[in-house]
Parts: structure tokens; C-alpha cells; sequence
């Protein structure tokens, strides 16, 4: 159904570049795990280096991918598109409401209790606040920066026209969009785990990360160098113990869940809700036999060992790539210990 959002949604795909021999290496093994899944070349394809300056042109690019299969979006405008069109069905929707524990059917809140035939657990980044999913997910921080809206001069330099989203092949996630208003949002990993599991306002912002966020900036579009960031935020991201999003139902179909999207949550959450509604009206549909259904990822450990865990996954990340960034090689061994953490 077209609820007829506007949330500068633009499909102009996704361009993946390669700035170094190693992400040479991880660009292809990412298009090689798609043709192992039979996505073809119309799912993502590699690019050479000219291909990829024609999309995007990005400094130090020596060749990359792309896959049409992602689109630009305000995801504000979107959630609060998304409130207005339930709002218009019927629905209600409580805000500033704690929920302080659950069980099936029903969840004790800071405003009272709400019982309901089916509870659905979306809680996200926020699950470990309450006691019964203390250890189910761990709050993991990605911010972002944004520029003035930039010239004319600029964007003829770069292109960037057909609204690709960006990223590269590091292994300390970044992300960037053009956005409507000619800015470049870029966002990354990179934040520090709190101890605890814990979430405050103040984590959103991190004056290392937003700066090693505009260095990363600037050795893409140094022509940016001049240009004012105008905008710092974040927030956490729900990562589950391996890494893997699910959503499922009880026998009973009292107790309902989705989520450790893992920063993928924007088309995610489309999915999950179509298939927690067939879920809980019993519908048996091709959404309920996707292999996400039904998923139960095992918990985080115990701190302190969570902490250290995640922490040192950190220092992990960032050691990669500086030292792929300097000695133009792989690490071998450090990507093998980060992949045993992940999963992957």
C-alpha cells in the first residue's frame, strides 16, 4: 500500500569502492558470495575504476561494485510518515512510555500495564532495559555527520546524480548519501560500547568518532575540505550474538518478536512486519518459511566479558584498516580473529 510518504526516497542503488588491495579482495568475495546465493549480474556486478568514477568519483577508488538493489531515504521523515498513516487507520500510538518488563500477553509499563493477545517484542537497540532480554541484543553506536549543501562546481566534479548510496570496503563500517538538499550524510561505526549495556542521550554524541568521520570524509572528496558539517548525530544500532536478524511467534501466538537489524532496519522492519502479521492472524504464507523465522540467536555473555569482548572487536577493526591503509596488504591473521567474532 502507497501511503504516500515523502521521505526523499530515491532507488539509485548502492556503489561499493575499493580503495586498497585488500578491499579489492573483500569487493569481489562479496559479489562471489551473490552468485553463490544465485543473484545474478542484474543483483550487483563489479565495476572498473572508470565505471566507478562515472557513478561516483571518489579518491584513491581502484575499482568496485554495485547493486541497484538499495534505495535513498530520510529515515525521520519516514518513521514519522509511518506514525501519521497508523494514526489514520485507527491506530494509537503512546510515546515517553518505560516498559519496564513483559511476559505473554501482556507488559508492565511506566504508565501502567497493557495486556493484549499478542506482545510484540521491537524493542531493538533498547531490548537489554528490560529484564527478561537483558542479554538478547547489545546497543552498538553508529553516528553521523552532515555538510552544508554544497555547489554546483562540486557536485559536476564528483557527479553523483543518480542518488546511489555509498560505501567502501573497510572493515570500520562508513556509509554516505547525496541528500536532497545537495549535502553529504556520512555515517560509520565506531562509537564506544558502554559497559552494561547501557543507552543515554549523551552517547550520541562522540567527538573522536565524529572526527575520524570527517577525516574519512575528506580522503574521499578532498574538494569537501572547505565545506561546513552542519550536523552531528547518532544512536544505537540492536546487534544480536551472531549477528543474524529474526522475528518469530510463540505456540500460543502470545509473544511475538523481530529485530537485531544490525543497522539494516529501514527495509528490515517492512519485512518483519509483513511477516509478523501473517505470523500472528496464523496465515501460512512464503514469509513465514523464510529461514529468519523462528531464529533464536544465543545471548551476549555476562559482563565484564561482553565489554572486553565488543571493545577489543573494536580496537580489532580500526588496527585493520590502518594497517591495510599503510602497508597496501591484508591482515590475514587480525581479519581471521575479528571474523571469529562476528560470525562470519
Amino acid at each position: 500500500m502507497d501511503e504516500g510518504i515523502d521521505a526523499s526516497f530515491l532507488r539509485g542503488g548502492t556503489l561499493t569502492v575499493s580503495r586498497s588491495p585488500s578491499q579489492d579482495a573483500r569487493t569481489i568475495a562479496s559479489v562471489g558470495d551473490d552468485r553463490f546465493w544465485g543473484l545474478g549480474d542484474q543483483h550487483s556486478r563489479l565495476l572498473t575504476k572508470a565505471q566507478c568514477d562515472e557513478m561516483i568519483k571518489v579518491a584513491g577508488t581502484r575499482e568496485g561494485a554495485f547493486t541497484p538493489n538499495c534505495a535513498r531515504i530520510n529515515p525521520a521523515a519516514l518513521a514519522r510518515g509511518l506514525a501519521i498513516a497508523v494514526e489514520k487507520l485507527g491506530g494509537r500510538v503512546f510515546e515517553q512510555t518505560d516498559a519496564l518488563s513483559l511476559r505473554p500477553g501482556s507488559v508492565n509499563t511506566s504508565g501502567g500495564k497493557i495486556s493484549a493477545e499478542t506482545i510484540v517484542i521491537a524493542n531493538e537497540a533498547w531490548s537489554p532495559q528490560i529484564p527478561e532480554r537483558k542479554r538478547s541484543i547489545v546497543p552498538i553506536y553508529s553516528l553521523m555527520i552532515a555538510t552544508e549543501p554544497l555547489s554546483k562546481d562540486f557536485w559536476n566534479e564528483i557527479g553523483w546524480r543518480n542518488g546511489e548510496t555509498l560505501t567502501d570496503a573497510r572493515r570500520m563500517i562508513i556509509y554516505a548519501q547525496r541528500t536532497a538538499d545537495d549535502r553529504i550524510a556520512f555515517g560509520g561505526r565506531g562509537a564506544p560500547y558502554h559497559f552494561g549495556s547501557r543507552i543515554k542521550d549523551s552517547y550520541d554524541s562522540d567527538f573522536r568518532t565524529f572526527r575520524l568521520l570527517e577525516k574519512a570524509l575528506i580522503e574521499m572528496f578532498p574538494s569537501a575540505s572547505d565545506a561546513a558539517i552542519t550536523h552531528r548525530w547518532g544512536g544505537p544500532l540492536g546487534v544480536p550474538r551472531d549477528w543474524e536478524s529474526s522475528v518469530g511467534i510463540n505456540e500460543n501466538r502470545s509473544l511475538a518478536w523481530a529485530g537485531g537489524y544490525i543497522g539494516d532496519g529501514v527495509t528490515t522492519t517492512n519485512l518483519a512486519g509483513r511477516t509478523l502479521a501473517d505470523l500472528i492472524t496464523g496465515n501460512s504464507s512464503p514469509l513465514t518459511d523464510l529461514p529468519w523465522v523462528g531464529h533464536q540467536s544465543k545471548k551476549w555473555e555476562v559482563e565484564p566479558l561482553r565489554w572486553l569482548g565488543i571493545r577489543a572487536m573494536g580496537g580489532l577493526t580500526r588496527s585493520i584498516d590502518a594497517t591495510e591503509a599503510r602497508t597496501k596488504r591484508p591482515a590475514r591473521l587480525r581479519n581471521r580473529i575479528l571474523d571469529s567474532f562476528t560470525g562470519h
